[in-house]
């Protein structure tokens, strides 16, 4: 079953509790159906791969904390594992215009790096900015 957090100190604590597993973050909203939908492939991930954990995150309660982790789109899953994110899985809508190969590129190479510590404030590094932008 997942774990729904309500503060950034939950979220924290939750995470640290995954050191060497797998751990999916999913940013969600009640009123989002994806989200619903999302719940039986959460389900089964859960099933299949009971050594993961899935941290629900509600963006109408964390609004600051998701804006800050760049969630622009519900549902929106990140991947950490060693407390590092690796991967970000996001909902987009149709009418969204595709990326350009170079800022896909770019993207790949960036890395938001999350060290968990008992302070919530400076857990989460942003990327540097490239000179090239």
């Amino acid at each position: 079953m997942p774990v729904l957090v309500n503060t950034r100190q939950e979220l924290y604590d939750e995470l640290s509790t995954a050191e060497s597993s797998l751990a999916i973050v999913e940013y969600f909203a009640k009123w989002c159906k994806q989200c619903t939908e999302s719940e039986k492939w959460i389900d089964q991930i859960e099933h299949e791969h009971p050594n993961t954990l899935v941290i629900r995150v509600d963006t109408d309660i964390l609004a600051g904390y998701a804006k800050k982790m760049k969630v622009k789109a519900v549902p929106t899953f990140h991947f950490y594992s060693k407390n590092k994110k690796n991967a970000r899985k996001s909902s987009r809508k149709p009418s969204a215009a595709p990326k350009s190969k170079s800022n896909e590129e770019q993207e790949k190479k960036e890395e938001v790096v999350v060290t968990v510590t008992a302070d919530p404030e400076t857990t989460v590094q942003e990327p540097e900015k490239s000179e090239n932008r």
